[in-house]
């Protein structure tokens, strides 16, 4: 009876032993929590990109095949040639884009602009593009993608919102800028608009604030040992000999 006894009290004693204590189980979620915080922002933003790539694949595919069908409907070679080319009103571009892109909302919605967002960053500057609706044609398909294309003499320039007025409402991230010409070849021309708002020695009037202004002229300085660059009346400029 008493071995018994001892062997059962030894037993409680491991079992206590084995177990964590309070502060213990603390300290490890803490432990959690922390490694969690660093991590999972991380992952959200790995995912999020990764859904933004694929919605813009979605989009190129969208228009390529778009304008595919419309020149193959049409028997033309060429963008300049399209019927759509011809048109002068919204609701002419419209009909044209409703032949080949299936389209859930466009200027007729009265809520139309709401399909992108309020403002765009693009190079730490913010555009909007409240107003567009009233002359540009404006789209958007099921599967929420938002388009703004406007022809031109021998092209179609397109604005791509990927997910509407989400964030990041960035130019490169979820809005994008194509052009489509010659036998339906669709480019994209982000890069390009984002270089010319981009201050520099050569763009001085995307310099739209002082201290971007005296960083070109300081980085002159320092290349060609001076400079004429000056900030005058809100305009980053060359002075005047």
């Amino acid at each position: 009876m008493a071995k018994n006894f001892e062997q059962s009290k030894r037993k409680k004693v491991t079992a206590a032993k084995a177990a964590f204590t309070l502060a213990e189980v603390l300290i490890t979620l803490a432990i959690i929590g922390v490694v969690a915080a660093l991590t999972i922002p991380t992952l959200l933003n790995n995912y999020n990109d990764k859904v933004l790539e694929t919605r813009y694949k979605k989009a190129v595919n969208i228009m390529t095949n778009g304008f595919k069908l419309m020149m193959s409907n049409e028997q033309v070679f060429d963008v300049k040639d399209l019927a759509i080319m011809q048109c002068s009103d919204i609701d002419c571009y419209l009909d044209e884009y409703k032949k080949v892109f299936k389209i859930v909302r466009d200027n007729s919605s009265p809520d139309i602009i709401q399909t992108f967002g309020e403002e765009y960053t693009i190079n730490n500057q913010k555009i909007s593009f409240a107003g567009n609706e009233k002359y540009a044609p404006i789209f958007q398909t099921a599967d929420g993608i938002s388009y703004m294309g406007m022809p031109q003499s021998s092209e179609i320039n397109f604005y791509a919102d990927l997910n509407g007025r989400s964030e990041p409402n960035t130019f490169g991230k979820d809005m994008f800028m194509f052009s489509l010409s010659g036998n339906g070849l669709l480019t994209d021309e982000t890069s390009i608009l984002l270089a010319m708002v981009t201050c520099s020695l050569e763009n001085l009037r995307a310099c739209t604030t002082e201290a971007d202004c005296m960083k070109i002229r300081e980085e002159e300085i320092n290349t060609q040992g001076g400079s004429a660059i000056i900030w005058k009346d809100n305009h980053c400029s060359i002075a005047a000999h």
